[in-house]
């Protein structure tokens, strides 16, 4: 039997059965980006995929996956979705790489199943006034981040992502520095003030130099796509989760590998006894 004709079978058995959408805890949860850019490019994806996403409208937070009646679907902002995984209110999800790095456990139950849908490409970058001429790469802004603290003060870092930036920072050996938490956008954190240099995703770059900001040649901190995760512990205690899993999984590597890309699928769960 071919890969299709066994997806096509699976999904004949899950649509026979009757699973009820308001008991959710007994459905597999995936959990989309809600709003945004991603919202849209998830949705389009899941589509080509055939995969389609019935949602009501743009204020409902829990949809369903037409022809699967085992699955709902739940609405959550981009920067909640690994968390909701991690604790199990979702069983698997689709958020950026970015996110998922920044807010996943290290010894905790969400977990890479795909690590690359090939959308939603961004990088996580360092940005610096244009202005500062002599600052083109880490080991200039390290320099900077000590001269700063001999006049008293710390290099102030404007970021979403503490965690990465963080880390990235201490692995290069700069240690004087503050962190600047904000929600908002952050490009016009230099201008007006708040903070010296930033961190955060760019696709293109042209938000980045509209307001006078550049990347350093070595300050690329993680390049970013769409991925899909799941909980380990509520996949495997689940038959019907996991299988459902194994089928959008089938799903997405089709279209895919269709369209001459390719995935590394890291799921290696097996059903708990």
């Amino acid at each position: 039997m071919s890969d299709k004709q066994w997806l096509q079978e699976k999904t004949s058995e899950y649509l026979r059965q009757t699973v009820p959408s308001s008991r959710i805890l007994q459905s597999l949860r995936l959990v989309v980006p809600s709003d945004g850019e991603m919202y849209e490019s998830t949705l389009g994806f899941l589509s080509d995929c055939g995969l389609m996403i019935s949602r009501g409208n743009s204020r409902r937070y829990v949809g369903q996956m037409t022809g699967f009646d085992g699955v709902v679907v739940l609405f959550q902002r981009a920067a909640d979705i690994t968390s909701k995984v991690e604790e199990g209110s979702a069983d698997i999800g689709i958020v950026g790489l970015d996110r998922f790095d920044e807010y996943n456990l290290d010894d905790g139950d969400a977990f890479m199943i795909l690590d690359n849908l090939n959308y939603s490409s961004c990088d996580l970058v360092i940005a610096v006034p244009e202005g500062w001429i002599d600052v083109t790469e880490m080991n200039d802004l390290a320099d900077l981040a000590v001269d700063f603290r001999d006049k008293g003060r710390e290099l102030r870092v404007a970021t979403k992502y503490p965690r990465l930036t963080s880390k990235f920072f201490f692995d290069l050996g700069i240690y004087y520095f503050t962190i600047v938490q904000s929600s908002g956008s952050l490009e016009g954190a230099p201008i007006m003030g708040f903070a010296d240099v930033i961190v955060d995703i760019s696709a293109t770059g042209t938000t980045l130099r509209e307001n006078q900001l550049k990347t350093l040649s070595d300050g690329t901190m993680l390049k970013s796509q769409a991925c899909l995760i799941g909980n380990r512990t509520s996949l495997g205690a689940s038959k019907m989760k996991l299988d459902l899993t194994r089928i959008i999984i089938g799903s997405i590597k089709t279209y895919l590998e269709s369209n001459g890309y390719s995935t590394n699928c890291l799921l290696q769960i097996e059903q708990s006894e």
